[in-house]
């Protein structure tokens, strides 16, 4: 049976008044069909889209006969409206109490609008919207243009603005621009005299020359009505940009603000502000004070890649007159008292042992209204070096090429002043400046195989610029007192000597220096002794020895020779009594002090570090576990040999151990004095076994517990379980904690070992007593 391809066309007629391109619809809660009057009504999450328009609203009605869509809220059970509408047009949008828009006209009826375009909001009572109503011959495009009707425009984010610009007509091009006529400032409602003949305010993305709306207004009862950072916008280069602010109060108050930021890819950013404030204070008795305070704020960061060799970086925070807790009221600025800052720049030499940095501080009180500069401070360091050692070295090293030498200079200048005087040539005349130089040099090496030796000496040297001379003025000071009888009529007076005298500084300027320096030599070893048993719960006890002596000379800098201390009266000695002298430094206040006052030293110095150290047997695991018994055991003491008496000090003991598991540090300090006492308790220069056949004295003893417990510790104690216990042992007795009681005598360099016992040379034998073994490195 022959069969036959068949189609059939259909042809649909759509109404010239269709809209251009379909309308989706949908809604969360409802919808319902009104077929006789051709409306659609849409309830609870309402969404309606058309290309690129998209409309969301609680309550929505179609109405496909005139091709219009109304958009409006619901109030809930309390009265208030939920679910406002919301007209997004690509990028542009607003939120408004009702609306309608017809799609084929594109035009559209807005009521209580707000638009937002970047952080300026624009409410308008009655709105027009005409859909791409503007040609642009500049990016040959259209834009949509609304006009409001009643409008305020303004940076407040409320729902009913605390301020703001209140225009009778304005026009808007999104993106682009916004035109008003006659317009006036308002501040909670109520209109102001500033007023405004006509507006014009950019609306582009991206940096725009343009008008800074107020951050907020105000009401202080000192200044009255006015508006915080108000100002223009100015964009320099792709690089700077700057806006420049002010504050302005009906009372007469007003500051002005520059805040500028800086970036430079792969260099630099920043920014700083500069701050003037001019506050009108009106005094009880009605006269007008003003306060004038500035602020200048600065921060710098270098980029990483920026530079090698050099880093720079500044963070600069300097007021005066209290400027932050005058001009703010939030909590931190009133609060806070402490100011500081920091400008820093380093140097460093590749493949030279040298750097060199320069600081400038500075730190503020605001309650003390103190403040203190240090600028600059200049340091030039140069890491240690071996200047002997050869480069092209054959054989082994010699002594002489372990000698080392460093050396630092630093510069400073620094004073001290308040923030009303920071400026007057009385500051800067009391600075305080000066140079210093370290040098040290020192080489270590062994004697007898297993004795370190290592000589060194210091140098430093101190530059300043003036020094001080200590007068008496024996001027006389009277305070006179009136007195009066019962009836009023003066009775005489009635005087008080309040002071005899007083010693006066005078400042000497002019170049002057001190240095001091000391050499010592310092020899010290490290001794083992170990004891070693193969059965029972003990398997091996350690004591680690290090003794240590050094000698050290100092010369004495208060001989009259170095003209560096001077005798004055001293203002303490009583009336009609010979003057009593002082001995003064003429470096005394200088930024890095002045010559010791010690006197001659040349002293021999000893002590020994000893820590105590055992090995036990864990049935648990069946291995041997350390523990450490004293972490350290200090005994120290000196002699003194160009003292005039009492030449030994006394010989100081100091011990530091854990318990419970770490849980409680025990230190224990002691003290036992050679020489004996008087009956004051005061030492005497006679020795203590001449007196009692005793070689010391006991003098003083100190016992300090230290616990911290932390709540995993707590848990701890009260866990049983087999793995918390393991847990906890394991902590205790790290193997990290302690050295090796096994070491291998043939691993060791210059080591000797002195075997007591009746073990052989090659070691232990099975079921006989461990050798002690004494080794010296």
């Amino acid at each position: 049976i022959p069969t036959r391809n068949t189609s059939a066309t259909t042809t649909v007629k759509i109404s010239k008044d269709a809209p251009d391109a379909p309308i989706l619809y949908t809604a969360e809660d409802s919808m319902r069909f009104d077929i006789k009057n051709n409306q659609l009504y849409l309830y609870g999450g309402a969404k309606v889209t058309q290309q690129t328009i998209n409309l969301t609203a609680d309550f929505i009605i179609i109405d496909w006969a005139n091709n219009v869509v109304t958009a409006e809220g619901t109030k809930d059970s309390l009265g208030r409206t939920t679910g406002r509408p919301e007209f997004k047009d690509g990028e542009d949008g607003f939120t408004s109490r009702k609306m309608q828009y017809n799609f084929n006209t594109k035009k559209g009826k807005v009521f209580d609008a707000i638009t937002q375009e970047n952080d300026l909001f624009i409410h308008g009572e009655n709105s027009k919207i005409l859909q791409d109503a503007h040609y642009d011959s500049k990016d040959s495009s259209y834009h949509d243009v609304i006009y409001n009707e009643d409008c305020v425009f303004t940076t407040c984010n409320h729902e009913h603005p605390h301020f703001g610009i209140r225009a009778k007509r304005l026009k808007m091009i999104p993106d682009k621009i916004a035109v008003v006529g006659r317009s006036n400032i308002e501040l909670g409602g109520v209109p102001t005299p500033l007023m405004l003949p006509f507006g014009f305010f950019p609306l582009k993305q991206g940096e725009r020359t343009g008008l800074i709306f107020p951050r907020d207004f105000e009401y202080q009862p000192e200044w009255g009505f006015g508006l915080r950072e108000v100002g223009w916008y100015f964009p320099i280069n792709d690089n700077w940009d700057t806006k420049v602010t002010g504050d302005i109060y009906f009372a007469g108050t007003w500051g002005l603000r520059v805040n500028s930021n800086y970036k430079y890819r792969y260099r630099n950013s920043g920014n700083f502000t500069l701050a003037y404030s001019n506050r009108v204070v009106e005094q009880a008795d009605a006269s007008i004070l003003p306060e004038r305070s500035i602020s200048f704020r600065w921060s710098h960061a270098q980029d990483g890649s920026a530079h090698p060799t050099r880093r720079f970086s500044a963070s600069v925070n300097v007021q005066t007159n209290g400027f932050q807790s005058r001009n703010y009221n939030d909590a931190e600025s009133v609060l806070s008292n402490s100011l500081s800052s920091n400008i820093n720049f380093s140097k460093t030499f590749p493949g030279k042992p040298f750097t060199f940095s320069a600081n400038i501080n500075h730190s503020q009180n605001t309650r003390s209204n103190e403040v203190r500069f240090t600028l600059p401070t200049l340091n030039f360091n140069m890491n240690r070096i071996y200047p002997f050692k050869k480069k092209n070295r054959t054989g082994q090293e010699k002594w002489y090429e372990k000698i080392t030498l460093k050396y630092d200079a630093t510069a400073q200048n620094r004073f001290t002043t308040t923030d009303t005087t920071l400026f007057t040539r009385e500051t800067l005349e009391s600075a305080q400046y000066g140079v210093r130089h370290t040098a040290s040099s020192d080489v270590s090496f062994k004697v007898f195989k297993y004795i370190n030796v290592s000589p060194g000496i210091s140098y430093e040297e101190v530059w300043y610029g003036n020094e001080i001379s200590r007068d008496w003025d024996p001027t006389v000071t009277v305070d006179t007192t009136e007195l009066f009888n019962p009836d009023g009529s003066s009775a005489g007076f009635e005087t008080d000597t309040t002071s005899f005298g007083q010693l006066v500084d005078n400042r000497i300027n002019g170049f002057s220096r001190y240095y001091q320096f000391n050499a010592s030599v310092t020899a010290n070893t490290t001794l083992y002794a170990t004891k070693l048993w193969d059965k029972g719960w003990l398997r091996g006890l350690r004591h680690v020895m290090r003794p240590t002596v050094s000698m050290v000379f100092t010369p004495d800098y208060t001989n009259p020779s170095f003209g560096w201390f001077k005798e004055a009266i001293s203002p303490e000695t009583p009336l009609n009594t010979e003057a009593d002298t002082m001995i003064y430094s003429i470096f005394e206040g200088g930024i890095y002090g002045s010559p010791s006052r010690g006197g001659q030293q040349m002293l021999l110095t000893y002590g020994i570090n000893n820590n105590f150290e055992a090995k036990y047997f864990s049935k648990r695991d069946s291995t041997e576990k350390k523990i450490k018994l004293m972490e350290t055991i200090r005994i120290n003491g000196n002699y003194n040999f160009v003292a005039d008496s009492l030449n030994f000090s006394p010989v100081n003991l100091a011990a530091t151990s854990r318990l419970f598991k770490g849980l409680t540090t025990l230190n224990i300090s002691a003290s036992w004095d050679p020489y004996a006492e008087d009956e004051d308790g005061r030492r005497v220069n006679e020795f203590y076994w001449e007196t009692d056949r005793k070689p010391l004295r006991f003098d003083n003893a100190q016992l300090r517990t230290n616990t911290g417990l932390t709540i995993k510790q707590i848990r701890g104690f009260f866990k049983k379980n087999e793995d918390d216990l393991r847990e906890e042992e394991e902590e205790l007795f790290r193997e990290d904690q302690l050295g090796d009681f096994n070491t291998d005598r043939d691993s060791r360099q210059a080591q000797s070992d002195l075997i007591l016992g009746n073990n052989g040379p090659g070691g232990r034998r099975n079921n006989q007593p461990a050798a002690v073994r004494i080794d010296l490195l």
